[in-house]
């Protein structure tokens, strides 16, 4: 029951424009008739019937900003096309399975979105790739394969029972990437970060050259066909021991464990957007007692916003150590300021020589136009400032040489930097009096229409009059007797 598949696996950038991924999808439909299309909006477990209108729609809204877990495929007969993302992974994934004569004609096309998008890619046989990773013997014999060619496990582990990472040809699956020993494999400038450069060109092989984007291409042996050729496998075998495929894998699939654990029980959540008080990340972190806590256990949380220092899975700061001497890192966290802080420590400069990296701002783009926006639970005539107005900035970075002295003798352009320019958001009351809500213009600020304030009622009610306290003088009753005069 062999099969005539060929299978290219694509890690790409989780910054990809999907446009361009839309439009490569375009291309591939030139090549195939495609019947059904399967997304999340439709059901796990469900397709429907493909058109052109449909397809559009059902990518973009799986494409959609919000989705954080995206599941898209295009299939028809001997071939499909997946599109995955997981929430936490750091890759997009596109996967595609053709036959032979298709593959070969679409090749060119393939391989010209891997040098444009990828991380990286391979190209594998299909039933090859299978059966180097089918953990069960039962199902090696449905394939009428020969389990007693495989490496089996020691002791009885379940229903698993052959040890496939043994294989020449196993794959680990893990952050949205393929590592192994394919029959071809592509590495973008991304994928040097874990796997060394210098040891992928100068690995020895069929085929290994460089391409645009600084891509490395390595193809281990010559015909796809041929990979149960003794010779071949070994080929696999040299190129996961040179590469550290196998240490790197694991690694991998570990820190993809602890990200998730982190993720169902944080004690710090980062959560990106534009906050309150102008900051880019709200850090939440989670306390008991004072001290920092899984959220399940806190019974406080804090909550800061920091600007945007580290970026993760971008590398502020990548070097090669290309000195004869050792270095020693030191990093720390410093709860007092919420601070990261590094210091990088090697062999002392000659003749008091010193290096530093010093930042120049070279370009300033004034702020833009504020933003208004209606907040209904703010009554009307109050305001409150959601983000403060930032001027865009480019800035050059320099390593600086001096002397003893501190005298510059030498100036190296590092790189550069760009910061948006933004106008200030400021929310505005709407909650009338009345119960009702206001317009506002969200370019001035300004009401719509006039907002009336209720004048008070005036009293209609007739005033009792004020009884007189005063004593009056006592009444005249005839006339006033004259005193008796003594002479």
């Amino acid at each position: 029951m062999v099969f005539k598949k060929k299978n290219f696996f694509i890690s790409c950038k989780d910054s990809i424009d999907k446009q361009k991924l839309y439009g490569f999808f375009q291309i591939l439909l030139q090549y195939v008739t495609p019947r059904k299309i399967g997304a999340s909006q439709y059901g796990s477990e469900h397709s429907v019937r493909y058109y052109p209108k449909r397809l559009t729609e059902a990518f973009e809204a799986e494409m959609d900003e919000s989705n954080e877990r995206i599941r898209f495929h295009v299939d028809g007969e001997g071939f499909v096309f997946v599109v995955r993302k997981e929430r936490l992974n750091k890759f997009f994934s596109v996967s595609l399975s053709f036959d032979y004569d298709t593959a070969d004609k679409a090749f060119p096309e393939i391989e010209r979105f891997i040098v444009e998008e990828a991380v990286m890619a391979s190209e594998s046989d299909s039933y090859n790739e299978m059966v180097q990773n089918e953990p069960y013997i039962s199902q090696l014999e449905l394939l009428n394969e020969d389990p007693s060619g495989y490496p089996k496990c020691k002791g009885k582990l379940e229903k698993i029972e052959i040890d496939v990472e043994k294989n020449p040809g196993f794959v680990y699956k893990t952050q949205g990437l393929h590592l192994g020993a394919f029959y071809r494999m592509w590495f973008g400038e991304e994928s040097y970060a874990f796997l060394d450069k210098s040891d992928l060109r100068s690995f020895p092989c069929f085929e290994n050259i460089v391409l645009e984007n600084d891509v490395t291409r390595i193809t281990l042996y010559e015909h796809i066909e041929d990979y149960r050729k003794q010779e071949n496998c070994q080929k696999q075998w040299e190129f996961r021991k040179k590469l550290h495929i196998d240490e790197t894998g694991r690694r991998i699939q570990e820190e993809e464990k602890e990200t998730y654990k982190r993720d169902a029980d944080p004690e710090i959540n980062i959560q990106e957007g534009s906050f309150e008080h102008g900051g880019v990340r709200q850090i939440q972190t989670y306390l008991k007692n004072g001290n920092v806590a899984h959220r399940s256990e806190a019974d406080s949380v804090e909550i800061r916003e920091l600007d945007a220092t580290v970026d993760w899975p971008a590398l502020d700061l990548k070097f090669k150590n290309d000195t004869d001497y050792q270095i020693v890192i030191l990093d720390w966290w410093d709860p007092s300021d919420y601070t990261c802080n590094a210091e990088i420590y090697g062999r002392k400069l000659p003749e008091g020589k010193s290096i530093e990296t010093r930042a120049e701002i070279v370009s300033r783009t004034p702020a833009g136009d504020t933003e208004y926006v209606a907040d209904p639970s703010l009554s009307v005539g109050e305001t409150k400032t959601l983000r403060n107005s930032h001027d865009g900035i480019t800035a050059y970075a320099y390593k600086v040489w001096s002397d003893a002295d501190g005298n510059e003798i030498d100036r190296v352009y590092y790189n550069s930097t760009y910061y948006n320019s933004y106008g200030a958001r400021i929310a505005v009351g709407t909650l009338k009096p009345d119960g009702t809500y206001a317009s506002i213009d969200t370019s001035t600020g300004e009401y719509l229409e006039p907002i009336n304030t209720p004048e008070p009622t005036p009293d209609t009610t007739t005033p009792e009059p004020t009884p007189d306290t005063t004593t009056p003088p006592p009444e005249n009753t005839g006339t006033p007797e004259t005193p008796e005069i003594t002479p």
